[in-house]
């Protein structure tokens, strides 16, 4: 097995990240952090008269935790619009990890159905001139790879 050299493993700046809400690809914030798993959806049972519980697998649950600066008009928009009794966002979040030096595969990981857990209007403080930046979990639907 060849020795992996650490400059060719991703980092967490090698990438980006898009979003796709109503069919378009908008400016709807731009990602600072973001990070997506699957878990598994286990039913445990003991049968009687059994002392092991055994597990199966039922299926898969998306969700995921990403901070993001700077809600645009779209986005904050397409809230107001779902609030008033239309269509909720339709949002996908795409993003892949390519080292520029790396010799391994590029990833890109497309997520769709995304909820957001929370949609940021935006924040005042007198005390700070770092970018705002908003954190929130999320779910969704489907994956695909590419």
């Amino acid at each position: 097995m060849a020795k992996t050299r650490l400059q060719d493993v991703f980092s967490g700046h090698d990438g980006e990240a898009f979003i796709r809400l109503n069919g378009s690809i908008v400016p709807a914030f731009k990602i600072s952090k973001i990070t997506a798993k699957l878990e598994a959806v286990v039913e445990n049972r003991r049968f009687l008269n059994d002392p092991m519980e055994q597990a199966a697998q039922r299926g898969l649950k998306g969700s995921g935790d990403m901070t993001y600066y700077h809600t645009t008009p779209a986005l904050i928009r397409a809230a107001r619009d779902y609030k008033n009794g239309g269509e909720a966002p339709d949002i996908s979040l795409q993003f892949y990890s390519d080292s520029k030096s790396s010799k391994l595969d590029r990833i890109s990981v497309t997520l769709s159905g995304v909820i957001l857990a929370n949609v940021g209007f935006g924040a005042l403080d007198d005390g700070s001139d770092n970018a705002q930046t908003i954190d929130t979990s999320f779910t969704f639907n489907d994956f695909d790879l590419a």
